[in-house]
């Protein structure tokens, strides 16, 4: 049992791993931290780019966190990945010399009737959870008038009313990824861990194998996916029921004086030095043929104006200051909502470590194995923290129960889902 960053890790007493840990993004760095934390002995995080906050959805993420839905109630686990990723913010700004987060609240307007009814309602039960010991649920319903007062700027003449979600965070996500990492390398210090991130786009998990096996190195134990939509460009993973979905932002000059983030379906967040640009979107694009295409101005305007303007009249003359893109893995809806797929995949590694017998076992071994972290959709910031440390829980104790019962979802499934190559080593359960 270990207490770290305000975090009770439930684990053995001795715990020496090696662990893979495929993508860079907020679910691969949200799972490191406490893998370092719970006494791994090696991460090593493999990665496309060549350093944390450079590519991929979470980098281009528009780093709103709160726990709503989109018509004011909680999401699944909203108010615990709420806490979790706050108190990992707090550590990240001890370790970084850049602004990761700021206290900025936020603004949801409701552009006809029937949404704002929901709003109002949402808005007033959680009017008393300002004085509750957690305020992240705390709403306030408030006049378009007054919405204006406090944006800075004056919203749209359709919106029928605005939930005030006073409590909501808006994150640097570049800089938050770069300050995980630094977390990551002051825990691996002071704990002698080996750390290391490694610039390769892996084929298949028995790539990985092969990648230490080239490098003189013992066997991983644990290989932990967490690839986005990415996952699925894994050879025996290409069954996986993530839906991707490529997202394009607009970044617009702030000439409207916006002061707080503005959200309905697309969002407006004052971003950069003084918040002298808009981050504006997104798109959502399902088609297979361009998810991986550079990012087109062009096409980001013609889908995203209209709607933008609807929200911030005053955005139609903000010259276009750039575009990008990224395209996030949705997991199959479910009876809570979009909730990710975290379990043990029934799989082994040909060349992984096998169990000793001695109650540790390892990849492959009928204990520690493959593992996915995926599906976490448009809400990475809320879910990448609280479901990361469950991840990091269930490697190191070698026990997929330590995971949330509902992101096991598919676990009777999965065999089916997953493609089959004896070359790999694979099985199912």
């Amino acid at each position: 049992m270990r207490m770290r960053g305000g975090w009770l890790l439930l684990l053995p007493a001795a715990v020496a791993m090696r662990v893979a840990v495929l993508g860079g993004g907020l679910a691969g760095l949200g799972t490191a931290v406490p893998l370092l934390d719970g006494g791994a002995d090696e991460v090593h995080v493999y990665d496309a780019e060549v350093g944390p906050g450079l590519g991929g959805a979470s980098a281009v993420a528009a780093g709103l966190l709160h726990p709503f839905t989109p018509k004011g109630r909680e999401i699944w686990m909203g108010q615990e990945g709420f806490a979790a990723t706050s108190a990992l913010l707090q550590r990240c700004e001890a370790v970084s010399s850049e602004r990761v987060s700021e206290a900025s609240g936020l603004l949801r307007l409701a552009l006809d009737h029937d949404l704002a009814s929901e709003l109002e309602r949402a808005s007033r039960a959680g009017g008393a959870a300002a004085a509750a010991p957690s305020a992240a649920l705390e709403q306030r319903w408030l006049s378009a008038s007054d919405a204006s007062a406090i944006a800075g700027a004056t919203v749209g003449a359709g919106v029928e009313g605005v939930a005030h979600a006073p409590s909501a965070l808006c994150v640097d996500t570049p800089a938050y990824l770069r300050a995980l990492w630094a977390l990551c390398g002051r825990i691996a210090r002071e704990r002698g861990s080996g750390l290391e991130w490694r610039c390769s786009a892996l084929p298949s998990l028995a790539a990985v194998a092969a990648a230490a096996s080239e490098r003189g190195e013992a066997p991983y134990d644990a290989v932990v996916v967490c690839l986005g939509s990415r996952a699925s460009d894994l050879a025996e993973l290409s069954g996986l029921p993530l839906r991707p979905c490529r997202g394009q932002n607009l970044h617009l000059e702030n000439r409207a004086g916006l002061e707080t983030p503005l959200i309905c379906g697309k969002y407006i967040v004052p971003v950069g030095e003084g918040g002298d640009l808009l981050l504006c979107g997104a798109t959502f694009e399902y088609d297979p043929e361009g998810l991986r295409e550079p990012p087109s101005e062009a096409e980001a305007a013609a889908a995203l104006l209209a709607p933008l303007e609807e929200m911030l009249p005053s955005i139609r003359d903000a010259p276009i200051v750039r575009c990008d893109a990224g395209v996030r893995a949705l997991p199959p809806r479910s009876h809570f909502g979009y909730v990710p797929l975290v379990c043990k995949l029934p799989v082994e590694v040909r060349g992984a470590r096998r169990g000793d017998g001695g109650g540790r076992s390892a990849l492959g071994g009928g204990g520690c194995a493959a593992w996915l972290f995926g599906g976490l959709g448009s809400r990475g910031l809320i879910h990448h923290a609280v479901l990361g440390r469950s991840v990091a829980e269930a490697v190191l104790a070698c026990d997929e129960s330590r995971l949330p019962e509902h992101t096991r979802r598919l676990d009777a499934r999965m065999g089916e889902l997953l493609v089959s190559h004896s070359d790999t080593g694979h099985s199912s359960h």
